[in-house]
This record gives C-alpha cells, structure tokens and sequence, in this order.
C-alpha cells in the first residue's frame, strides 16, 4: 500500500502517492458518460466523469480504476494514455491531474495549488505527449509534466505580453510546439532551452484569433476556429476547407484523422476523403470522442458507453457498456438481503421538484448492477425513495416526487399508484394541478403496511396495504395549522409502539400513534423541544428506542420515546463530549443529511459538506470520520446512506457517485447454531492477498471468539462487537501471517450459556 505524502503548494515538485482501498471499500459509479477516449495493446482505454476503465479487446473484460484505487472523484475534463509508458494522463476541471501508472496513481497538486492563478482558469484542456514529456494545455497556458521522472516541469504564460491566456490544444511539428489559443495559433522551438520566455512565441498570420483544437496530420497543421471552421496550415499559409456544427473532439488515431461533433464522427483519410458515422436514436445518447483500432471506430456517447463501428460500411458492431449506475448523481438509496437500489430523483432543500428528472433506477444483485432506463417506470419522475416490502423481497415501491407510487413486482414495473387509480383525498391535490403529487420517503411497519410522506397537503402522511390494496390518509392539523404551506417531510420512522415519527422542514418532529383507533399527534420544535432547527433532514431509532434527531444545525437525542405523549414537555438532548478536555456538543452546527444505526448499534452520521462520522452507540467516540481527502468517498456533500445489515456494508450516495464500506457490523444473531468460516480451506493464493481475510459468520454480539493452531496456542482473541461476523487479517495478533495448519475458532457467548467450536485449514 502507498503511503500518501502531502506536500504543501510552494513546493517544486507536489505530489500525492494515493492510497489503494480495495478489500475493505468498493465502488458503485457510472461508466456511461464518456469523457476520453484512447487505444494500445489491444485495450480500449476511456474515462468517465470521475473514473477510468479499460476495455480488454479480446476478451471483452472491463477493468475500472476509481476512488478506490486512489483517484480524486473530481470532474475529468480529458483524458490521455501513453502506450510508451503504460501510463494515463487525467487532467481534472480544477486544475489537478493525476498519472495512473501500473503501479500507482500520483495526485499532481501543482496546477491546482498555484496561487498566482485563478481557479476557474485551472481546468485541463488538452494533454498532448512528445518526447516523454507531456503538454498540459489549460484555460491560463502550458503546463508540462515529466512521463521518464515523474516529475512536473513548468508552466508557460504565453500571452502577447506575457499574460494568461487559454490554450485548448497543443501539437508538435518539425521541432516546434504549435499551440491553439484565444490569441491565434502559437508556436515555439522546443529546443530552445528559454521556452518559458512569452516572446519567443510568434504568433501565425491566420483568419481568425480565437482557435479550439489542432493537429498534426498528413504533414500538414489542421486547425479548428470557434466557428467550428476546418483549416489546412501548409507552412505559409491557412486554407478553409470545411465547417461542422459545435466540434467536441479533433485528434489523430491509426494514419486517420477524426473529428467528432454530437451528432457525427468524422474519420478522414490521408486523401482527405471522409467516412462519416452519423448518431442515430437507437444509440441513446449523442457523440462525445473517438478513437481507431485497426478500421475499428471506437466513439464515446453522452450517456450510453462506447459504441463501435466497421469503418468499412459504417455498421455498429458492438457496445461497451461496463457495470455501473446510469449516472453518478445517486440521490436515494435502499440496501439489504445483499442487494442495493439507487435512484436518481431530484428536489431541492426546499422541496421543489424542477428540474424534473426521467431517470430510471438501479438494481444491485449478485454483485451487478441492473439499470432499468426511463422508458419502462411507466412515467414515473423524479424517484427518491424505494422500499423493499419485508414480508415479499420481490415486491418493491420506489416514490415519485411528482406522479405517485411505482410498483415493481420481480424488479419489473407494474402499477403506478396515482391519480388515475388512487382516490385523489388519500393523495390530494398540490394547489390546483391535481397531477403534481410529492411523495417522499416511506417505510414498512411491522405488519406489512408501508407508510410514507406526502408534501404540500393537508394530509401529509399516508399508508397503504399491499395485501388488500388499501389506503389511509392522516392529516396534521393539530399540530400544524396549516400542512399545505409546508415546505416538505423528509424523513419516517417507526419504533416498537408502532409510533411514526415525521422529520418536517418547517415543524420540527411529529409524531403519530394510531393503536387504539384514536390519532395521537404531537410536535417537538425548535422553540419548545430544544431542537437545534425545525428543519430535520435525517432520523434513526437505535436498539435502545432512543431517536436520533439530525438537523441543518445539528444533531439531538430523544431518548424518552414511549412516554413521548405523556410528558407534559418533551425535551431532546445534545450530547456534550469532550474535545481536548473541554465540553463540546456533538455535531455542533453540522448540516445533516441522513443517520443509520448499524447492528452493533453504532451510528453513522452523513453531513452536507464534511463527509461521515461513524459514532460508538453513546455517540462520545469518534470511530471513523471519512472524508474525500482520508477515504475512497469521491465527496463531501453526502445524499444519502443505507445498510445492508446481512452482510455490514454500508453505503453512501453522493452527486459524484457511490461508494460502500465494508463495516461488518450485522444485525446480531440469536444463537451459535449457525457460526461458520470461509473460504475454507484457505489457500495459498488467498494468504499472497495482502488484503485477504478469512469471514466467519453467525456470531452473536458480545461474543468470544478465540483462534488456536491445533496445538492449543493462541493465536488470535477478541470480542465481537455487534453483528454477525468478523473478517480475521491471518496474522497472529496483528504481526505476522499465520503458518500452514489446522485452527481452532472458538466462541462462545458473552454469559457463557453458549459455545461452538469450528477448523479451518491454512495452505501457505
């Protein structure tokens, strides 16, 4: 593993050697939209928004390079490979660029931490490679960066006086490096060791100023002005041949020179004579680059992969598609039974639907993501929650945040629950367009009816019954005067007493009890309930009963929750920890977007701008705080977050993608009946993994668990803290890996009324 060195921006040479997280972290991004394109070695190589993945040609096999490898999850803005040295160039919107060699993948901080340099004017343009050294085009100038080093060069500010100006692309031509610019088409002798001097830069007499791409091809410098203008540069001078709608992509692949619009690829000859591949609707989404393998034409689309095409007679012969969301923005998510859902729905912080989004959704099983596009939701929009029904796996509700209730039935869409077949007072009408129905998150009680909430109503919460196809609706005016003005409800929850408790925007929380047919309602707010803000944006019921309340100013705790309606003045409590010895109330101040309790009854707590907090069941340890900057998560602001509590993962939605950690904090089990170890035997390509652990499984929380060879000695001892399971590294006590042989698991239960004892073999 790669240590990561920080090294601050008035250094020379910064560099960050990132760290790898596979084993415990796993990636969940899209591949769909493509952002660069290359080829070598029999290997397609092209990058997403925030990831990177190779095509195997042969074999068809996908190998992707993520967060989890070490890279950024920022935004690429292009991407580059070099066959010489096995090596990926990625240069980022912010100005950073990162080298993916075989080995490791080196974060270049330059660029991005230049203080003479604006940060809109950092984003990598273009990346051009000659001589092991590559030419970093952005919107200030020339960077270049050292392929044979590793090892980042200088920059070049070639304006008419010195100034920044934009470069969108370089090329090298008989010794000299021509350039692209806002101010003509530049050149300069690369030999010229004072290259950095902006004077030495002249300026080509050519028909316009403003230039976005060039090329060297068939001898020749073929330039494209901003009127998307084609030129031909013979030495002397520029001649006009052809003009094309918006140019995304002009580069030079196998003796071919292509030039890719959204709407068509251009693969011109040595002749000049072109084979065109015009986009048609069957490819889901318009061109964004291409490349040439041997008569291959491999061109990237906006949100459908990578198609290929017979450059002899245009036709499409295969699809690269790999395993993924259909987009990264993942705005819900629902984890269990080893599955996970994602949807990609849309409203603000306020409530407000618009933009409407037709997105699909996603179905994580067997280790794969199944997308299911817009087109079969039955025009359903803007999806933000789903629930799987605990009494049929197969059933599941995902809600509409504009049209009602999707209904899938073996992951297929079945019924829509709207206005047409809905009576129109259990959903109610927004104003006076009955069409527009906002429902939000929903829950199943433990007798099978799923409940869920229902924005700018009278009656904003509602259940139905799947087993008899009814509805309820619940009006809040007791403790709201008037539900239709509120802004929205984000979260529900429901405890043992069958109490379902609402986090609204503008009313703090509400509860409502309906066991004895009568309707208990009561609020706790900001002004009378000690709440940081009325606007709650996460719940959660750990083992205890105890509520916990996350806000956009902090987090609460209500622990008395089955006396709740009998207390005269219910109050929730902070949770004061001492920071260095001094009293601080937890999360102080922190915006909130989601809190999960896993099975050893710790907490996670997700945050709109500072990653995610993983907090002992007390909440006074900080387990874990994950950040972009410390863990594989490719953003702060986090969307979402759910568990799987079968198998401890936990994930986390963000607009940059998803992520999963693997916890291994499961629901805890009731006895040792079912403790057992895998893979068993363990064999000597598993003990090479450095990343290897050997699961054991059924444990129960509090449990003993030691580790003998069969000799008797120990060799490993611990105590299970919540949950199922514990992933063993092989090592004795964390130092050294294990020899060949037969262990000994024993367990045996925290009260000593249980025990179990399993082998496992060992191959080294």
């Amino acid at each position: 593993m790669n240590i990561r060195i920080f090294i601050t921006f008035f250094l020379l040479n910064s560099v960050i050697f990132a760290q790898d997280y596979s084993g415990q972290w796993e990636g969940h991004f899209s591949y769909l939209n493509i952002k660069g394109i290359a080829q070598g070695n029999n290997t397609i190589y092209a990058a997403s928004e925030n990831a990177i993945f190779e095509h195997n040609i042969s074999t068809q096999e996908n190998t992707h390079t993520t967060t989890i490898n070490g890279l950024t999850g920022e935004l690429i803005s292009y991407y580059f490979y070099s066959t010489t040295y096995e090596t990926s160039v990625i240069g980022y919107q912010n100005g950073l660029v990162e080298i993916v060699t075989p080995d490791d993948v080196i974060t270049i901080v330059d660029i991005y931490n230049k203080p003479n340099i604006a940060p809109n004017v950092k984003r990598i343009n273009h990346v051009y490679e000659y001589n092991g050294v590559v030419f970093l085009s952005s919107d200030f100038g020339i960077s270049t960066y050292n392929l044979e080093n590793l090892e980042f060069d200088d920059s070049y500010f070639i304006g008419n006086a010195g100034e920044q100006i934009p470069v969108r692309q370089t090329t090298v031509k008989d010794g000299y490096i021509y350039a692209a610019t806002t101010q003509g088409i530049k050149r300069a002798l690369l030999t010229n060791t004072n290259i950095i001097d902006y004077s030495l830069w002249e300026v080509l007499p050519s028909p316009t100023t403003d230039w976005k791409k060039i090329v060297k091809f068939n001898s020749f410098i073929y330039a494209i002005d901003t009127n998307n203008t084609l030129y031909e540069y013979n030495g002397a001078s520029f001649s006009n041949l052809t003009s094309f709608s918006n140019v995304l992509d002009h580069r030079v692949s196998e003796n071919t020179m292509l030039i890719t619009t959204a709407n068509t690829c251009y693969a011109y000859n040595t002749s000049l004579n072109a084979t065109t591949i015009p986009f048609l609707t069957e490819y889901g989404s318009t061109f964004t680059v291409a490349t040439l393998v041997e008569n291959l034409l491999y061109i990237g689309t906006q949100n459908d992969g990578i198609y290929s095409f017979n450059l002899s007679d245009g036709t499409q012969t295969n699809q690269i598609k790999p395993n993924g969301l259909i987009e990264n923005n993942v705005f819900s998510i629902n984890a269990g039974n080893n599955e996970a859902w994602a949807v990609y729905g849309n409203y603000s912080l306020y409530f407000d639907p618009s933009p409407l989004k037709s997105q699909g959704f996603s179905h994580l099983k067997n280790n794969d993501w199944d997308n299911t596009p817009f087109s079969e939701v039955l025009g359903a929009r803007n999806l933000v929650d789903v629930s799987v029904n605990p009494f049929n796996n197969n059933q599941v509700f995902i809600n509409s945040f504009f049209d009602g209730v999707l209904e899938l039935n073996d992951n297929i869409p079945t019924t829509l629950h709207g206005i047409s077949n809905v009576p129109i007072n259990i959903l109610g009408p927004y104003t006076t367009t009955p069409s527009h129905i906002r429902i939000g998150k929903s829950i199943f009680d433990k007798n099978g009816k799923l409940w869920f909430t229902n924005s700018k109503v009278s009656s904003p919460l509602k259940s139905y019954n799947p087993q008899d196809n009814t509805w309820e609706s619940f009006d809040f005016l007791s403790v709201i005067t008037n539900p239709a003005a509120e802004n929205g409800f984000e979260e529900i929850v429901i405890d043992q007493n069958n109490t379902k408790w609402v986090g609204s925007i503008k009313n703090g929380l509400i509860a409502m009890n309906n066991n004895s047919g009568a309707v208990q309602l009561k609020k706790l707010t900001f002004e009378s309930g000690n709440l940081p803000s009325n606007e709650i944006r996460g719940l959660a019921i750990d083992h205890d009963e105890n509520i916990w309340i996350g806000t956009i100013q902090g987090l609460r705790v209500l622990y008395n929750t089955a006396g709740f309606f009998n207390t005269a003045n219910p109050q929730a409590e902070s949770i004061i920890i001492l920071d260095d010895g001094i009293p601080k109330e937890l999360m102080f101040g922190q915006f909130i977007t989601d809190i999960e309790v896993d099975g050893a009854n710790n907490k996670w707590i997700a945050t709109f701008d500072s990653g995610v907090f993983y907090l002992s069941s007390n909440g006074q340890e900080t387990i874990y705080h994950f950040t972009k900057d410390n863990s594989p998560l490719p953003s702060n602001g986090i969307t979402d977050m759910a568990i799987d509590h079968s198998t401890g993962k936990v994930f986390f939605a963000t607009e940059k993608g998803m992520v999963s950690f693997n916890a291994n904090a499961t629901e805890s089990a009731k006895n040792l009946d079912n403790v057992y170890a895998f893979p068993n035997p363990v064999k000597p390509e598993h003990m090479r993994n450095p990343s290897f652990r050997l699961k054991i499984r059924g444990l129960v929380d509090g449990s003993n668990l030691k580790i003998t060879d069969i000799s008797g000695n120990l060799v490993y001892e611990t105590t299970v803290q919540g949950g199922t399971s514990f992933d063993w590294d092989m090592t004795s006590f964390g130092k050294h890996k294990v020899a060949s042989g037969v262990y000994v698991i024993m367990v045996t239960t925290k009260d000593n009324e249980e025990s179990t004892v399993e082998k496992v073999m060992v191959i080294r």
